[in-house]
């Protein structure tokens, strides 16, 4: 209920500035290599191709590659990730977003667990789990998941299947295809439909003890 109240009182304030975004890379904190993009001064600044992109979120488990704290109860660790995703997909309806959202699973399912996320909005996406290398931590072992990403270019199809005047290659090169990966421990306060007209790879980093509750 607190995080309710807190995420609510976070979405009135950012409904009510009227000012430009916050551009990290204006921060004294910024990383050295922040670069600045074209939202940067206008959240809402126009691509000059078709869009076709989905809002990407990962439900992949492997039970031996959970973090050694819960190694005793893996299921907790799947647990924790699905309401983490059911909170992400609630705001998500909160702040009207359009885009889809793609839900990537693997490993270890819980097929009713997927049907909820199915009824919040979220399409389900079976894919092949990514093997850690040996030397990745064992705390982050399950982020290579994530690398599915990259390969995620399905989108063109329905792009093109909404353009009228997309036929032929010369105009399919003109689809832009992105994805916005998102983590499940987020929470959007504001619409982020405009990031899929961010020229890729794009990436946003935090300085350590900054405010992580949205995605803006």
């Amino acid at each position: 209920m607190a995080l309710a109240v807190e995420w609510t009182k976070h979405a009135a304030r950012m409904a009510a500035s009227t000012g430009p975004p916050l551009c990290l890379c204006s921060s004294t904190a910024a990383s050295p290599s922040c670069e600045p993009s074209e939202l940067c001064n206008d959240k809402h600044a126009a691509t000059t191709k078709a869009v076709s992109a989905a809002i990407v979120l990962f439900l992949v488990f492997d039970p031996a590659l959970v973090r050694p704290v819960a190694r005793q109860r893996p299921i907790n660790a799947y647990a924790r990730e699905f309401h983490r995703l059911e909170w992400l997909l609630t705001s998500a309806r909160r702040v009207n977003t359009t885009l889809p959202i793609v839900v990537a699973v693997g490993g270890s399912r819980c097929l009713a667990c997927e049907r909820n996320l199915s009824a919040l909005g979220a399409t389900m996406l079976p894919i092949a789990p990514v093997r850690p290398p040996p030397w990745a931590s064992s705390v982050h072992r399950q982020t290579f998941h994530k690398l599915r990403a990259l390969s995620m270019i399905q989108y063109e199809k329905g792009a093109c299947a909404a353009q009228p005047a997309c036929v032929g290659r010369a105009q399919r090169a003109r689809i832009r295809r992105a994805v916005v990966l998102i983590d499940n421990d987020c929470t959007l306060a504001a619409n982020i439909d405009h990031l899929a007209s961010v020229a890729a790879p794009a990436a946003v980093w935090h300085p350590e003890g900054t405010a992580r509750v949205a995605v803006r």
